[in-house]
């Protein structure tokens, strides 16, 4: 039924008690057609605001873990390694080593440091 009509007998009826022609039902219908476009129109906007987010939260839960890392590192102090390298940030870590962007003092590059594991290594770039 259309909003402002009445459940009785006969047909419908507007507001002011006189019937719906059909130029106003159709009218009524576009117009409920119009508003229900605009909503799917918002939900798509609400959804791919929502993925956003989502994404944006998961790069901060990510950088927030690898800080946490960096933090609980033994080198922590990023010391100067072997007179030579500057660490800088915690890259990334796994089973017994760690990578760390350095700062080479001598040809004054970054590079990345793998540092644990028993086995020391360095490698340029950046």
């Amino acid at each position: 039924m259309v909003p402002g009509a009445t459940a009785g007998g006969g047909g419908e009826s507007s507001a002011d008690g006189q019937p719906f022609d059909e130029l106003q039902l159709m009218e009524a219908e576009e117009g409920v057609r119009m508003h229900l476009g605009q909503l799917k129109k918002d939900e798509a906007t609400v959804q791919e605001a929502r993925k956003a987010l989502e994404k944006e939260k998961s790069m901060y839960v990510r950088e927030l873990r690898r800080v946490q890392h960096e933090d609980r590192s033994r080198f922590s102090r990023r010391p100067v390694m072997n007179g030579r390298y500057l660490l800088l940030s915690l890259l990334g870590r796994g089973g017994f080593s760690e990578v760390w962007k350095a700062f080479d003092l001598r040809e004054y590059c970054e590079v990345r440091c793998l540092r644990g594991g028993g086995r020391e290594r360095e490698e340029g770039g950046g």
